[in-house]
C-alpha cells in the first residue's frame, strides 16, 4: 500500500515512478525534488542575450591627394548632448 501511495505522489509531481525512486522518494524526498527542479532549471531555455553591438568599421582613410582649403565661412550649431548643452561652429572646406 506505501509503493502505491509513493508512486501517486511522485506522479502528481511528474517524476519517474519506477521502484527505485519510489525508495528514494520515501527516504529522501526533499533531495529528490531538488534534485530534478536543478535539472528541469538546467534544461529550461534560456532567455536569448542581447548580441554585442557591433563596432563600426574604421573611417576610410583620406587620400593623400586631397587636400581641403578653409573659406572662413562656419555656422554656429546649438546641440545637447547628455543634457549639456554646446555651442559648435562647422566651417565650410573647398
Amino acid at each position: 500500500p506505501m509503493m502505491a501511495k509513493l508512486r501517486k505522489e511522485l506522479n502528481e509531481k511528474g517524476l519517474p515512478s519506477d521502484d527505485e525512486h519510489c525508495v528514494i522518494h520515501a527516504m529522501f524526498p526533499a533531495q529528490l525534488q531538488a534534485y530534478y527542479d536543478s535539472k528541469k532549471a538546467q534544461a529550461a531555455p534560456k532567455e536569448p542575450q542581447p548580441a554585442a553591438p557591433k563596432e563600426a568599421p574604421p573611417a576610410p582613410a583620406r587620400p593623400e591627394s586631397v587636400t581641403f582649403q578653409p573659406t572662413g565661412k562656419y555656422k554656429k550649431f546649438g546641440i545637447t548632448i547628455g543634457g549639456k548643452k554646446h555651442e559648435v561652429m562647422v566651417e565650410e572646406l573647398r
